[in-house]
């Protein structure tokens, strides 16, 4: 049997294409994460986080159409969180005092 570190030498250099297969879906579920605290919290996100959720979450659907059923009940919040932080409107939220 091979030692480890001798198959790590062996090995192929992993590809840009394959680094971001592998982190494109949890960069989805972190942005994800970080839009539905801030809607939670009645306060809007930096752009870059609609985007980047968007972009990485657009990626890891098309790589995983096949698994769709484990994610579908997402889509649909990660829609609508994107509208609600690129409007940046207030209204029907209740006015809050920052600390």
């Amino acid at each position: 049997m091979m030692p480890y570190f001798e198959f790590v030498e062996k090995s192929e250099p992993i590809s840009i294409v394959t680094a971001s297969m592998s982190v494109a879906p949890l960069i989805a579920w972190i942005a994800l994460a970080e839009m539905t605290l801030r809607w939670l919290r009645g306060r809007h996100s930096h752009r870059a986080w609609p985007v980047i959720g968007a972009i990485s979450g657009l990626f890891s659907a098309a790589m995983f159409l096949m698994a769709f059923f484990t994610y579908i009940s997402a889509v649909p919040l990660a829609i609508y969180l994107t509208w609600w932080h690129f409007t940046r409107s207030t209204k029907g939220l209740p006015d809050r005092q920052k600390a």
